[in-house]
């Protein structure tokens, strides 16, 4: 009896020990599945907002990230979040909840998402939810990755901003940084999260390229009178008039800036050769328009769809911003008999964006 009843206490003690022993093991498995925090993070909005004005609840400029907001998880576990905001509500525009920013023109819209469920070839995110005047509590999940045992806890923020009022095109306004934009709270590992960042803004009105002839080139310009022993054979000349005109381009969000010209012509009779036909009594001549090169010497328009820029710098770079180009005009003797009398043609100067 001896021996059955030693024999039952050491059974009784050997099973006590492999509760102990399983319990301590179950004990050391949950405390390595805790996380740490992530590192900080924050949302970047475009420096600058061109804009032509914004009607009240419109979107005037958004961001977004995914941050890893725990890092070190096991690949099976879970996070009890909470999400809130310090900024001011302001009430719901276009339906969704909105907060202040240093500028009261524009209000911000926070909405998030989270990994509801993880597992070997799934992921499955939440919805996009909006945040609320309050806070939201929801269980994320981490990620799953079945070749590592430690992976991140992610969630996806939106920044919106929009007009609390009605923005007129003229107008320049400056948003400060959000900072920070919302709280994220861990009520599971009771780590400290980092607060998350939202860059701030300007808004400026859109600037438009153009250009604008400063001096424009004359609505009629009368040639020297010249006598006709002067033309005596095809391809000598008269005197010439001189005429100019000078311009300004000024850069926009657009364009960079930068001139062409075009010199059109329905009386053109070649593309290089700069002459035009006349209308009039006189006859057996042509009209000559040149142009001052680069090189300071006088040579032949192109006319047509011809830009003069590529002919000037070369291909692929523009007239200065600001400029001017001084031209001439005569008679150029052809091949007909001559005669004297009145001549007159058209040409139109084209300016141009290059």
């Amino acid at each position: 009896m001896n021996s059955l009843t030693n024999f039952k206490q050491r059974a009784w003690c050997g099973a006590l020990q492999g509760a102990l022993a399983l319990a301590l093991l179950t004990g050391a498995a949950e405390a390595s599945a805790a996380c740490i925090a992530g590192s900080e993070h924050f949302l970047s909005t475009p420096t600058t907002v061109l804009h032509e004005g914004f009607s009240y609840g419109s979107r005037v400029t958004a961001t977004g990230a995914r941050a890893t907001v725990l890092r070190e998880c096991d690949r099976f576990s879970g996070a009890d979040l909470s999400i809130s905001t310090s900024l001011a509500y302001v009430g719901e525009v276009g339906g969704v909840p909105t907060f202040e920013t240093s500028n009261r023109a524009i209000g911000a819209q926070f909405s998030y998402r989270y990994i509801e469920s993880a597992g070997l070839g799934t992921e499955v995110w939440s919805s996009w939810l909006n945040l609320d005047d309050g806070s939201d509590d929801f269980h994320a999940k981490a990620q799953f990755d079945r070749n590592v045992d430690r992976t991140g806890l992610p969630i996806e923020v939106e920044v919106t901003f929009v007009a609390l009022r009605d923005i007129g095109g003229n107008e320049s306004i400056s948003v400060a940084d959000l900072n920070p934009a919302f709280q994220l709270e861990d009520r599971t590992y009771g780590e400290d999260l980092p607060a998350a960042m939202t860059t701030g803004f300007s808004m400026r009105p859109r600037r438009y390229a153009f250009c604008a002839f400063t001096s424009a080139p004359p609505s009629s310009q009368r040639l020297a009178t010249t006598a006709i022993n002067m033309l005596t054979r095809e391809g000598e000349v008269g005197p010439a008039v001189d005429f100019s005109f000078s311009w300004s381009c000024v850069a926009g969000d657009d364009h960079a800036g930068g001139a062409d010209f075009q010199f059109l012509s329905s009386k053109a009779l070649g593309t290089s050769n700069g002459l035009l036909a006349v209308d009039g009594d006189a006859k057996g001549v042509d009209m000559l328009v040149t142009m001052k090169d680069k090189s300071g010497k006088q040579m032949p328009v192109p006319l047509g769809t011809h830009w003069w820029a590529s002919h000037h710098y070369g291909r692929g770079y523009p007239l200065p911003s600001i400029g001017s180009q001084e031209m001439q005009v005569r008679f150029r003797r052809n091949k007909d008999a001559i005669t004297p009398g009145d001549a007159t043609s058209t040409m139109t100067v084209r300016l141009s964006l290059f």
